[in-house]
This record gives C-alpha cells, structure tokens and sequence, in this order.
C-alpha cells in the first residue's frame, strides 16, 4: 500500500470518527441517517479510488 493511499485511508478514519463523536453526542435518529450516508459516499469513493486501475506511465 503506498503513502497516499495510507493517508487516505487515516483520513477516512478521522472522518468517520468525527461523525461518530457528534453522533454519540447529540444522539438524534435524523443525524444518524445523515451520518451513515455521508460515511457510506465516502466509503464507496475511497473504494473507487483505491482499486482504479492506473494507466502505465512511460
């Protein structure tokens, strides 16, 4: 794995994280829903992006 992809997925777990604290925090059904999808969109474009094939460089 190299070092961006790393870093991305640190990130995705900060991310995630953050949301979980205000989500334990203020604890009501909408921001849960709103949370869960934000983390899902994130999780499908750190997916995407991980396993993109990359072109050959020359």
């Amino acid at each position: 794995m190299t070092a961006d992809r790393m870093m991305a997925a640190i990130a995705f777990l900060f991310f995630a994280g953050f949301l979980g604290v205000i989500v334990v925090s203020v604890a009501h059904p909408m921001l849960i829903v709103v949370a869960l999808i934000g983390i899902a969109l994130a999780a499908y474009d750190f997916g995407t992006q991980l396993f993109k094939r990359r072109s050959a460089r020359r």
